[in-house]
């Protein structure tokens, strides 16, 4: 008889749902029937995963849902998350217009969460582009206000570093009046490009410690694997090229590298990503089929 537990998984357009799954499902089993409510063909950047200490834990995709720790150690049922989970150089190789709009969704959320770092500047730029794909050309900054109240587009941590939130409100409005006559689907396409060039864009961060036991971050991304300062994981310390790399090593918790022409660097921890090149022209249909409001 098929052993059933629930479980809530959050999905990036903010909807809740609530799952049973079985001891025979899969996470891949699962995300395809979740890729199925958005009509999306590539599910091969996506994945599932729970946060814990503040940190991303993604699921296994062949692995069954229920041999999964989170449900192992837990009767109740665990909240879980539907995101992209592989980033490459450029989101213009992605095929279709749906998927598009879940890589921004995703972005929009590690940004405002910090999981990817940018400068107060570059954040306003973002907002300002949201509020436009969402409310079309500025009005009012009552209405502007409210707009980026309701989509989440100014964390907390960026107010308590500036004079007011006011002043950040002012900041980001001022750059939504500049993206007047943007079409959604531009909106969306300027904000990818923009993010793509923030240096911790696609990265996931393992916490590590050395054999000295110094505590650091590994940013592992299409560009290779950073190593960060424990308290700061804007500036990388190193950043080992992909193509400079050989024999990665994982097994019970330790993690090894070789790094051409340089020393071999160990570090105890969790985790492994894909790589790209060269990077296509934008294609107008692609603004057109996002613009589109069937694409949601």
């Amino acid at each position: 008889m098929d052993t059933i537990r629930r479980c809530q998984m959050k999905l990036l357009d903010d909807r809740k749902l609530d799952l049973s799954v079985t001891n025979k499902q899969t996470v891949t089993d699962l995300i395809n029937e979740i890729s199925r409510q958005y009509h999306l063909n590539e599910t091969e950047y996506f994945g599932i995963y729970y946060e814990e200490n503040d940190e991303r834990m993604w699921l296994p995709s062949d692995k069954k849902m229920l041999d999964q720790e989170i449900f192992k150690r837990d009767s109740s049922p665990p909240v879980l998350y539907f995101a992209v989970r592989f980033v490459f150089k450029s989101f213009l190789w992605l095929q279709n217009a749906t998927t598009v709009m879940l890589f921004f969704l995703s972005t929009r959320y590690s940004i405002y969460r910090g999981m990817i770092d940018t400068n107060d500047n570059t954040l306003f730029q973002l907002a300002g582009l949201v509020v436009q794909a969402v409310a079309g050309d500025y009005t009012n900054d009552e209405a502007a206000i409210n707009i980026i109240k309701r989509v989440c587009v100014l964390p907390k941590r960026v107010v308590d570093r500036n004079i007011s939130r006011r002043y950040c409100e002012d900041q980001i409005i001022n750059q939504y009046k500049g993206c007047r006559d943007f079409a959604r689907g531009l909106c969306v396409v300027k904000y990818l490009m923009l993010a793509e060039n923030l240096p911790s864009y696609g990265s996931h961060y393992f916490l590590v410690r050395n054999k000295n036991n110094v505590y650091a971050y590994l940013g592992i991304s299409f560009v290779g694997i950073s190593v960060y300062n424990y308290h700061d994981r804007e500036t990388p310390i190193k950043i080992y090229y992909w193509r400079q790399l050989e024999n990665l090593y994982y097994r019970d918790r330790k993690f090894s590298l070789e790094v051409h022409d340089l020393e071999t660097t160990h570090f105890l921890s969790s985790s492994s990503i894909p790589t790209n090149t060269s990077t296509p022209e934008t294609d107008d249909k692609l603004i057109d089929a996002i613009h589109d409001p069937t694409t949601q």
